[in-house]
């Protein structure tokens, strides 16, 4: 059976390339490079019935499942996978179940925030000499299925630093569920990371939102107690 994969480009997210690997090709991203079609990237794959596991590769590096997959599972590692299943006449299988979350809260800060602390303001300038990370705390409720949640850390240049995922599943006993991702600042070399940096969100492969934060590595000293900043 001839399936199409599909994969929507966001208007915010830029794409020079993408491809699907997965268990059909031997995770060979090689043969599963897809083709461009105005915002939209697809591939031609045959099938015969089975279960197939597979995740789409953007730009070489980052790693997302299928925004249009209605099934997902997490392998040993904890990465979660986008699962199609052909069944013996040689269809397509749909599955209904829900994967619905809802994003309760989003706070930005300079280490990590505990469940029980509330944050006024969230963080939006970092130094370099005093702040150890930035910390992007995450509150889902509502949370349905199992989700993939990825958080890309962008440079001042345009290019991505570092992403990391967390697979996120289905709680009935704590509500709000939280997720927290981080960069420690001590790793960024402060002569060339300096600046405006750029922070992606995505859920299940779909881009959801992305917010802006200042690093700098202004000089600080101390005088009559008090803690100055001079950029």
């Amino acid at each position: 059976m001839s399936v199409r994969i599909q994969y929507k480009e966001s208007p915010y997210f830029r794409i020079y390339s993408i491809s699907v690997v997965g268990s059909f090709n031997s995770f060979n991203s090689e043969q599963g490079m897809m083709q461009k079609d105005k915002m939209s990237w697809y591939i031609d794959v045959n099938l015969e019935p089975g279960e197939y596991f597979y995740k789409f590769i953007i730009n070489d590096t980052i790693q997302l499942v299928d925004p249009l997959a209605n099934l997902y599972s997490v392998d040993e590692n904890g990465a979660v996978w986008s699962i199609m299943v052909i069944n013996d006449e040689g269809n397509q299988l749909n599955y209904y179940q829900q994967h619905e979350l809802t994003i309760d809260e989003y706070i930005l800060w300079g280490r990590i925030i505990g469940t029980d602390e509330e944050i006024p303001l969230n963080k939006k300038r970092f130094n370099l000499c005093i702040d150890e990370k930035v910390v992007v705390r995450l509150g889902f409720t509502g949370v349905t299925g199992m989700h993939e949640v990825s958080l890309l850390w962008i440079e001042p240049n345009g290019s991505l630093y570092s992403y990391s995922q967390n697979s996120l599943c289905e709680d009935t006993i704590e509500s709000p569920i939280y997720l927290w991702f981080w960069m420690n600042l001590n790793e960024i070399n402060e002569d060339y990371f300096e600046g405006t940096w750029t922070i992606k969100l995505f859920i299940d492969g779909d881009y959801v939102l992305e917010d802006k934060i200042m690093i700098n590595s202004g000089v600080v000293y101390q005088r009559y107690g008090n803690y100055r900043i001079e950029a």
